[in-house]
């Protein structure tokens, strides 16, 4: 049964008079001849290429909620000079399938492409500082995730709910895994953390059921309550000595 707003999403989609997506599409804001895109025109539908420039000034922004109403898109272009996806950016594109980032992108916003069900191909560039809370939850479609080494913060459930996520990576530069970063992943199999993380947070592997062995890196200290609640094929996890709380559910695993 599909899911309320996936339902929603279709029959919006249906009653809409649809064309190719093109920058005249877009709705855009310039200051200090710099470019923020903040619409775009709900009936553009397929593969949409943002512009590196609109007349003569250079885009830098996706702003709030920028495309959450285009949910006929299936692939967008981000040009380089991008270094913001603002809040709720791509909320809810339920066709996206990929989104192609730019070298230059920093900051991924709360929410950004939350609900994006269909989006399967994600690439995260190397110079990505922050992933804020929820920005890839309920992304079903999602199989791979590596987490550069240049992110040094994610938030709360930020790919939450990813029933299809199989393997992701979290880089050197992280020093904790976020409440529920991976909450409610059915599917993930395995976890590769950087050598840096110190904690990992309440929640963050809960009802991973098929996560079967994690390898915790020195550096550990912390891990919160219900970190692993309901990973009911956990058999072995290696806990550093200097762990000073440990969740109630691999305390019996310990060495």
């Amino acid at each position: 049964m599909k899911s309320l707003p996936a339902l929603l999403a279709i029959l919006v989609c249906a009653s809409l008079p649809l064309h190719a997506a093109s920058l005249a599409d877009l709705t855009y804001t310039t200051n200090n001849g710099k470019v923020t895109i903040t619409d775009c025109d709900e009936a553009a539908t397929g593969e949409l290429v943002i512009p590196n420039t609109i007349q003569g000034n250079p885009v830098v922004y996706i702003g709030e909620a920028a495309f959450e109403r285009c949910v006929r898109l299936t692939r967008v272009t981000i040009p380089e000079g991008v270094t913001n996806i603002g809040p709720r950016g791509f909320l809810g594109n339920t066709l996206l399938e990929e989104i192609l980032l730019p070298q230059s992108l920093i900051n991924i916003q709360e929410s950004a492409f939350r609900d994006c069900f269909n989006l399967r191909n994600l690439i995260l560039p190397p110079n990505l500082f922050t992933i804020s809370a929820r920005a890839f939850s309920n992304c079903y479609s999602l199989r791979k995730v590596i987490i550069p080494d240049s992110v040094i913060s994610t938030g709360k459930s930020v790919f939450a709910v990813c029933l299809r996520l199989e393997e992701i990576t979290f880089g050197n530069n992280l020093i904790w895994i976020s409440d529920s970063t991976c909450s409610t992943c059915s599917n993930l199999k395995k976890v590769i953390l950087g050598e840096n993380i110190r904690e990992i947070k309440a929640h963050a592997f809960q009802s991973c059921e098929k996560l079967a062995e994690i390898s915790l890196p020195p550096s550990v200290t912390w891990i919160g309550d219900y970190a692993f609640e309901g990973a009911s094929n956990l058999r072995k996890v290696n806990i550093p000595d200097n762990v000073i709380e440990v969740d109630p559910k691999v305390r019996p695993l310990r060495s």
